[in-house]
């Protein structure tokens, strides 16, 4: 969830602390169904927000250093042991190729095991190269391993963007209906002041967190000569 997603979740959630410490009497239909459907918008927000998250953590941040520890320790040194050899030996010069190093997880991994399977029948040379049985067992296995993560994170980013659209939409249900329940709040609160205040302090959405705009201004103003014309401060500021 976005910062400012997050800020107007708040929001919504101070609107229906509002409804209820100001309560209009008898309490007309629309307003409780208004009610009803703000509380299911932020339940189902917090619900997306926690698939969204989920999705998130599934695509794995070490897919990267895999596919580089793949092709740099594992297969290169295949390549270079074995091409030369085996120039000549059935199908195995076409296997034993290694992607560029901006190809997709997916692509290196399928040529790993391309050239995993390629190699199997060479279990001699590849032993006095002094690759062992269990060597390749686990370059195999390492390549199996990439795939399904590759596959894995796929899956976790339709859901990431599929969570990220429902989101979005979701906010601008809930943005319709707040519209509805101040609509109701002016309706019969009328217009007086204290109420029209506690409302809109409740709608306002917080300002974002960060440092003060004018924190450039300050320094510049530390940093420039004292003696200096007042024309050049104010251009430099706005240069800043």
């Amino acid at each position: 969830m976005e910062n400012r997603q997050q800020r107007t979740l708040e929001s919504f959630q101070r609107d229906l602390v509002f409804v209820d410490q100001h309560p209009i009497t008898p309490e007309p239909p629309l307003l409780a169904g208004m009610r009803k459907s703000l509380q299911a918008s932020i339940t189902r927000i917090h619900d997306l927000y926690l698939q969204q998250h989920h999705a998130k953590n599934a695509i794995s941040g070490n897919v990267a250093r895999r596919v580089r520890k793949l092709r740099r320790d594992w297969m290169m040194p295949l390549l270079r042991i074995a091409q030369p050899l085996l120039r000549f030996a059935p199908g195995v010069d076409a296997a034993l190729r290694v992607p560029h190093a901006r190809s997709d997880a997916h692509s290196v991994a399928m040529a790993a095991l391309k050239m995993a399977d390629a190699l199997a029948p060479h279990s001699k040379l590849l032993s006095s190269a002094g690759c062992s049985k269990e060597y390749m067992r686990q370059f195999r296995q390492e390549a199996r391993d990439l795939a399904l993560v590759t596959k894995s994170s796929q899956s976790a980013r339709e859901r990431r963007a599929k969570a990220t659209s429902a989101l979005a939409e979701e906010f601008k249900k809930a943005k319709k209906t707040v519209t509805v329940i101040e609509g109701l709040v002016m309706l019969h609160h009328g217009t007086d002041s204290t109420w029209a205040k506690h409302w809109k302090d409740r709608r306002r959405v917080s300002k974002r967190m960060g440092r003060p705009r004018t924190r450039g201004k300050k320094l510049l103003s530390h940093t420039m000569p004292s003696d200096a014309p007042t024309e050049m401060h104010v251009f430099s500021t706005h240069e800043s």
